[in-house]
């Protein structure tokens, strides 16, 4: 008898499991690994995304670090015209014309010219580095003084004084 109330024990916790899992108490072991599969998945995608997204922010960062830090204010007149004289020659030259001369001639003539050129105010102790709008080797029918030519960076400086007005 001992052997029959066993098997029947047995017997009735199985039942009960899958009375369980039908009823929806506990989900069946093939759709328990499924969902977790599942899961495992979507972390997977996660951080992949995370890393595709995050790893060029990264990079970015630490390309800016290397950049060196413009100056504010530059300690005298002098060195604020040489950083301009730099910026200046980092672009080439074109070409454009200039009016006639009186004495010289009659016709415009073309003229070769940078790019960028720099200008002191010596009102605001700035240097104004001006860019024309233009592309590098190109010639422009055009008079000079008509080409558009923005300011396209200041070099602000310590005026012997020692303060500006900024």
């Amino acid at each position: 008898m001992t052997g029959s109330k066993c098997a029947t024990e047995t017997k009735c916790a199985e039942t009960q499991r899958r009375k369980d899992w039908e009823g929806g108490v506990h989900p069946q072991p093939t759709e328990l690994r499924l969902k977790q599969d599942l899961r495992a998945c979507g972390m997977f995608r996660f951080g992949f995304v995370l890393l595709l997204t995050a790893l060029p922010l990264l990079g970015m960062e630490a390309m800016s670090t290397r950049r060196e830090t413009t100056k504010q204010v530059f300690d005298s007149a002098a060195e604020a015209l040489d950083a301009c004289q730099r910026w200046r020659h980092r672009e080439g030259q074109f070409s454009a014309l200039i009016p006639a001369a009186a004495p010289v001639s009659t016709q415009a003539r073309p003229v070769q010219t940078d790019i960028r050129s720099c200008e002191a105010d010596l009102d605001h102790a700035l240097v104004l580095g001006r860019r024309y709008s233009v592309v590098t080797g190109v010639h422009y029918n055009k008079m000079l003084r008509s080409l558009h030519r923005p300011i396209h960076r200041t070099f602000p400086y310590l005026p012997p004084g020692g303060k500006t007005d900024d």
